[in-house]
């Protein structure tokens, strides 16, 4: 087999299980690295590959996509999230910028496959970039279920949400400022919230109540002691194309409180309680109800999302593109 690119411009969880999945069955060059230096280490590979794999569409993709038309080269990008995003309001989005907006769009329409992580981030790829319906294919993570599992340990009365924050408008995106207000109203229960930088950490404590845990950010499967002790798992997002660390957290049994925005729904279904973005009265209601929910409930939990993502097979699907496109 010939040997193919991994790109992207950002080190992320998502990337790393395509990475890891590609590393199997191919010889591969990855490249990780930001800016125009990063750009200039993924263009030295194209003439080594025959295909590259880009996690994002975003101005390393536009440029990507162009060269490789021009010698022959096919292209396979990812999408994540924010490269298929507009919201003015809060300011997420690549797409709020005109000029990367080009990049992008260039990308998306010309690449030879495009992956979304779910069916709302397709309809919002096909919308921003206007490319044809056909051109994205929705193709989902699995999850080992046999590792993310419940404790043996009895659940404590406890709220945990995991979030990479570093920004004002992480804290945004992921509600967190609306978490924080619901454990003002519930001083009596511990919360914890995972994956604080640590540039970040003393500005977000100033902010908190005595009863929020902040936790820096660790090795993705370190989270399953954090899932194994919690009742309640919180996504009080606003924007949530696919809400991994949820449905992990309801494999091990936790009790789901989301917003009815992206993913976040279909994840939980009717094992847990939805409610509107911003409505922290109705969050804080959802959560006291859900820690005070059966011991049963969380075995619901996890059978739900074992039932929604029993179908999916992330690798074998990768693969069969790219022998595809090697050919």
């Amino acid at each position: 087999m010939k040997p193919i690119l991994f790109a992207s411009a950002l080190n992320t969880t998502f990337g790393q299980r395509d990475y890891e999945i590609l590393s199997k069955h191919f010889h591969v060059y990855r490249v990780i690295s930001p800016g125009f230096k990063g750009l200039i280490k993924m263009l030295r590979c194209l003439p080594k590959v025959r295909v590259s794999f880009i996690w994002f569409a975003s101005i390393h993709a536009g440029v990507i996509v162009f060269l490789s038309k021009l010698i022959g080269k096919k292209i396979i990008i990812a999408l994540g999230g924010f490269d298929a995003s507009k919201n003015k309001k809060i300011g997420y989005g690549i797409w709020n910028s005109w000029w990367r907006a080009l990049f992008v769009g260039y990308a998306i329409r010309n690449a030879d496959y495009v992956l979304a992580l779910s069916n709302g981030l397709k309809e919002s790829a096909i919308q921003l970039s206007k490319c044809n319906s056909n051109k994205i294919e929705v193709m989902e993570f699995n999850y080992d279920v046999n590792f993310w599992k419940p404790g043996s340990n009895k659940k404590e009365k406890s709220v945990i949400t995991v979030a990479l924050l570093d920004s004002e408008l992480r804290i945004k995106v992921k509600g967190i400022d609306l978490f924080i207000e619901a454990a003002k109203l519930l001083p009596d229960i511990k919360f914890k919230i995972v994956g604080v930088s640590s540039n970040f950490i003393n500005i977000l404590k100033e902010r908190i109540p005595s009863n929020i845990e902040l936790i820096l950010a660790v090795p993705h499967k370190d989270l399953l002691r954090f899932y194994q002790r919690a009742k309640v798992y919180c996504q009080p997002s606003r924007i949530d194309s696919l809400p991994i660390t949820l449905r992990e957290a309801m494999l091990c049994g936790c009790v789901p409180v989301g917003t009815k925005v992206g993913g976040i729904p279909a994840a939980i279904g009717n094992t847990g309680w939805l409610l509107d973005v911003g409505d922290v009265d109705g969050l804080t209601r959802a959560i006291n109800r859900a820690l005070n929910s059966d011991e049963k409930a969380g075995i619901t939990c996890r059978n739900q999302i074992i039932k929604i993502t029993s179908s999916i097979n992330r690798e074998k699907r990768l693969i069969e593109i790219i022998k595809k496109c090697q050919r």
